[in-house]
């Protein structure tokens, strides 16, 4: 590449800090989603005693379950499995069909 040294090196922190806000977002999310699932299970703990409070949280459980099958399986099937194969692949240059695809 013909790049200038400032161009490359915009890039790499380009990239980096978009990585770190990614996950950043990712991890509040996540808190927050635990958060409302672990207060929504101890109030139907509280009101209607340990059987209420497990069935809770089995039905937050299969729905978050379900909703990340669903997404694996209709928005991205090569996610399938770890990813790590098909991402070091395409790291490495090599043409992984369908990665960065949406199905029509």
């Amino acid at each position: 590449h013909d790049l200038p040294n400032r161009v490359m090196w915009t890039i790499t922190l380009s990239i980096s800090v978009l990585v770190g806000l990614t996950n950043f977002f990712m991890v509040n999310i996540d808190w927050r989603i635990s958060t409302w699932k672990f207060k929504t299970t101890q109030l139907a703990t509280n009101n209607m005693g340990v059987g209420g409070g497990i069935l809770v949280l089995i039905a937050f459980a299969t729905v978050l379950a379900a909703f990340a099958a669903s997404l694996v399986c209709f928005l991205s099937p090569v996610c399938a499995g770890s990813g790590i194969p098909e991402a070091k692949g395409y790291l490495n240059g090599n043409c992984v069909a369908g990665m960065y695809e949406v199905p029509n």
